[in-house]
């Protein structure tokens, strides 16, 4: 279980005291459960999984806890935080190129994620499982993109290797931000569709931030919602997409109905000259 508990994030202003962006924020994320959490832009889903993933630093602070298995991640240090990240937990984020060393071939950098936090594999095995997982998520002649470096490749395949990278561990909890970023609709279903068969074959938890609504109805068991530096409904999806209990939740989805009926009608309209 991924567990937030009266979870507290802010800005520190030098002493004076905390600005308070995310507050009491209360989720969980059982094995084998994928959930969403969505909101407009510049609501803080990317913040709060930065936070989980210990990427944040002075002056943002947390207070409360992030509880892996009972154990708080906020109060370890960050040498034991380390052994955890990466292998049990991984976290994923968008902008691929920008996450890849520019001076390494991308199979070698998958590879070494591996070697850090598994020393039962050799260099080889280690290179063979990131190949495989270059294939997995997708990339055509996965062995000759595996010798490529991160300005050979598309931004779609940078954010795959990316993707890759995530899951070269196998970890047992993964929390992404617009995992899909950057990547063309096909693409996109490919890799949800592995995140759903890693739920159901190993029991992987999934944390996914997103602004896309219908990633959350085919992919996701629960939603949860922020608005206003709070979590405002948590719910499963069915109850949710049926009949959301707050506002700004209703709000969304019509803003959603609403998108999906003018890119209906893009499709659909023409130009009116006949051609």
């Amino acid at each position: 279980m991924l567990e937030l508990s009266h979870l507290n994030i802010g800005i520190s202003d030098g002493g004076r005291g905390v600005e308070p962006i995310l507050t009491d924020i209360e989720l969980t994320v059982e094995a084998g459960q994928a959930v969403g959490l969505v909101g407009e832009t510049g609501t803080g889903k990317s913040l709060l999984v930065q936070t989980i993933g210990g990427l944040v630093d002075h002056p943002i602070v947390a207070e409360g806890a992030i509880r892996l298995d009972g154990r708080d991640l906020l109060a370890m240090e960050l040498d034991e935080l380390r052994k955890i990240l990466g292998r049990e937990l991984a976290i994923l984020m968008g902008g691929g190129r920008s996450r890849l060393n520019p001076l390494e071939r991308v199979g070698n950098q998958i590879a070494r994620v591996a070697l850090d936090h598994d020393e039962s594999l050799d260099r080889k095995d280690a290179y063979d499982r990131a190949v495989e997982l270059i294939r997995r998520v997708g990339i055509p002649d996965p062995e000759i993109r595996a010798q490529s470096y991160p300005h050979e490749l598309s931004g779609g395949m940078c954010q795959r290797v990316v993707i890759a990278m995530s899951l070269v561990n196998r970890p047992r909890f993964l929390v992404t931000d617009d995992p899909t970023t950057g990547l063309d609709v096909t693409v996109a279903r490919q890799v949800l569709d592995d995140f759903n068969s890693l739920i159901e074959d190993s029991g992987l938890g999934l944390l996914i931030a997103t602004g896309d609504l219908g990633i959350v109805a085919q992919y996701c068991d629960r939603v949860a919602v922020l608005s206003g530096g709070r979590l405002t409904e948590n719910a499963d999806v069915k109850t949710f997409f049926e009949n959301p209990e707050h506002e700004y939740s209703k709000r969304l989805l019509e803003v959603t109905e609403l998108d999906r009926a003018r890119a209906a009608g893009d499709k659909g309209g023409g130009n009116g000259s006949g051609e």
